[in-house]
């Protein structure tokens, strides 16, 4: 809430209703006093304020907390400033990240114990780590992650295909990744041990630019300082996903921009030279080697088009042989007719091959959705759902997204 106290008329008023409705909700947000001196910076402060807060005479609340910041925090873009001027007003020694996006259940509040759990805490050393007559502890957890429910589903047939790629990163490409060691935080509703993540390096890098996607680098700041991430699918979070054509593409350009700012940061470089082989395979194909993938791919089918292009000119101006040719006997030069002609037959059957490569390669796309929905929900869902995005051409789109 940087602009909390810049709100017009109308968003004060719906701040109001927020605050009213739920008076145990908590806001931090930054306060800035004009400097009392000529060449003197202004002073700026992150204050806390509930629906419970006293009400002054200027018809805004009053906060229970103001702290002076060294200075503006505003470095990079708005999610990771947030996160690192508010943290301060933080209490206990766990934290779930939840976007502004995402939506919560009752049932699941229940279930916020057994995540607890996960971290593995419930016999904490008695001595001092640094003490001679300390024993080996295991490696602490530091992110617990969680799937999300993309309730926007049933909304379109954009909000079908969007959920259908969530759902599947979201529930096995996570499993796998967090049971080789490879998974990362990803901005979902995740939990992370306070105290580990604030005391090495904190839960968001905010430099504009390079940190696009600030909550990866929580991820690899705390494997990289000897932390595990591990991944639970009985939890999870509901979240709404954008459901037109530009705003879906806008969220890709910036996966993919900031998967590119991420190549140029020092932490990538670590990754690529100290990982074994078996993490580092994981890493690279599900965060920058999935985009080079894609270029890859689209470089291929082009040049495979430039070749059938080449292919079918040579059919129209060459003598091409007649008859079939049994390319297994060594002297099959011999009953090529008429003399002088050229063998395409074995350039077809490539084509053909190729194709039906291509095609086969479309459908395994497809095919962890159907597993995963063959899993939670049946056949006949899933069956129904894949069927759904193939009459409305979801390859096409997904082709267009990816270029």
């Amino acid at each position: 809430m940087q602009r909390f106290l810049k709100f017009n008329k109308d968003e004060r008023e719906a701040s109001d209703f927020l605050l009213r409705t739920y008076p145990d909700l908590q806001i931090a947000y930054l306060e800035e006093i004009p400097a009392s001196e000529e060449g003197e910076l202004p002073r700026i402060y992150s204050c806390l304020i509930d629906g419970h807060s006293e009400i002054g005479p200027d018809g805004r609340r009053k906060p229970y907390y103001r702290i002076q910041l060294p200075g503006n925090p505003i470095l990079g873009d708005g999610k990771s400033d947030n996160q690192n001027h508010s943290i301060v007003f933080t209490r206990g020694e766990y934290l779930q990240l939840i976007d502004a996006n995402q939506d919560n259940y009752l049932e699941e509040c229940v279930k916020i114990r057994n995540i607890l759990g996960e971290f593995e805490e419930y016999n904490p050393p008695t001595v001092s780590p640094y003490s001679p007559a300390a024993e080996p502890q295991p490696t602490p957890v530091a992110i617990v992650g969680a799937r999300e429910f993309i309730f926007s589903e049933n909304v379109g047939i954009l909000g079908d295909v969007a959920a259908g790629k969530e759902a599947t990163f979201g529930t096995l490409t996570q499993r796998i990744m967090a049971e080789i060691g490879a998974r990362l935080h990803y901005g979902h509703p995740d939990f992370v041990n306070f105290i580990f993540m604030t005391t090495r390096g904190g839960i968001s890098k905010a430099q504009k630019g390079l940190h696009l996607n600030e909550d990866i680098y929580a991820g690899m700041n705390s494997f990289t300082r000897g932390g595990r991430i591990k991944h639970t699918e009985y939890f999870q979070c509901g979240k709404g996903r954008d459901l037109g054509f530009c705003s879906t593409l806008n969220f890709i350009t910036k996966i993919g921009t900031g998967m590119g700012e991420q190549m140029l940061s020092r932490e990538y470089y670590w990754l690529g030279t100290q990982l074994p082989l078996d993490r580092f395979l994981t890493f690279y194909y599900a965060h920058p080697g999935f985009h080079i993938n894609n270029i890859m791919i689209m470089s291929s089918v082009q040049l495979f088009m430039i070749c059938i292009m080449f292919i079918a000119a040579m059919n129209q101006t060459v003598t091409i042989c007649e008859g079939d040719v049994d390319m297994s006997n060594p002297n099959y030069a011999q009953y090529l007719t008429p003399d002088g002609c050229f063998l395409i037959k074995p350039l077809g059957d490539w084509i053909n091959r190729t194709t039906l490569a291509i095609l086969l390669v479309l459908l395994i796309a497809f095919l962890p959705l159907f597993l995963q929905m063959l899993t939670e929900q049946g056949f006949a869902r899933a069956i129904s759902r894949l069927g759904k995005q193939f009459l409305s051409l979801s390859p096409l789109y997904e082709v267009q997204v990816t270029q």
